[in-house]
């Protein structure tokens, strides 16, 4: 995954059945020392018949920005998009857009 100011990062996605429900993880490892490693619980996540989606509300690769996660699993892959926008006092809202892509790795 890229994130604009820090370039590639390490991203983890753990998704689980719970009873009727989904829950998840998600740990990103940033490559400059200067940003502390986020681990969450997906609180807003959604699985659909072929989407998923979560969000990462305070994402140290943004300015603290919450950044909202869109994917699907295509093939042996989990792939996706992420996007974050912020107002900028009075000007239209800057819009970061990136992808992702995931590979399943058993524990």
């Amino acid at each position: 995954m890229f994130y604009p100011a820090v370039g590639p990062v390490e991203m983890e996605l753990q998704l689980r059945p719970n009873g009727g429900a989904w829950k998840g993880h998600l740990v990103i490892d940033y490559p400059p020392k200067s940003f502390a490693r986020e681990s969450l619980d997906l609180s807003d996540l959604r699985v659909g018949k072929s989407e998923f989606a979560f969000s990462d509300p305070k994402s140290a690769g943004v300015n603290n920005w919450r950044v909202k996660f869109r994917g699907a699993l295509i093939g042996a892959e989990l792939s996706g998009i992420a996007e974050t926008e912020s107002d900028q006092d009075g000007s239209p809202p800057m819009v970061v857009l990136g992808d992702w892509k995931l590979r399943k790795q058993n524990p």
